[in-house]
């Protein structure tokens, strides 16, 4: 696949998690790099439910999994709208 479509398709993904967090939590988060979790971001843990509940509505559940398969590093919107990807290219090649 085309790196630049893969880079285009990432950051709509990370647009989608920017705006998700901003409905759920009230925050928003310009820095795409700054965990999720960090106590400058002022979430709430428990907010990630909903969070997730969204993300898998529009991704599928594969997203839960996202959260099995790494470690508290991935919760920020980057490296999680990076791991949508690869489950979204994984799932295309079944």
């Amino acid at each position: 696949m085309d790196p630049a479509c893969v880079n285009r398709k990432t950051e709509g993904i990370e647009d989608q998690i920017q705006r998700i967090v901003y409905e759920v939590t009230g925050k928003m988060i310009r820095d795409r790099e700054q965990h999720l979790l960090s106590d400058e971001t002022g979430i709430v843990p428990v907010d990630f439910l909903y969070v997730f509940g969204e993300l898998e509505m529009i991704y599928g559940k594969e997203v839960y999994g996202i959260l099995k398969e790494n470690d508290y590093s991935v919760l920020t919107i980057s490296r999680l709208a990076k791991a949508i990807q690869r489950t979204e290219d994984g799932r295309k090649q079944i």
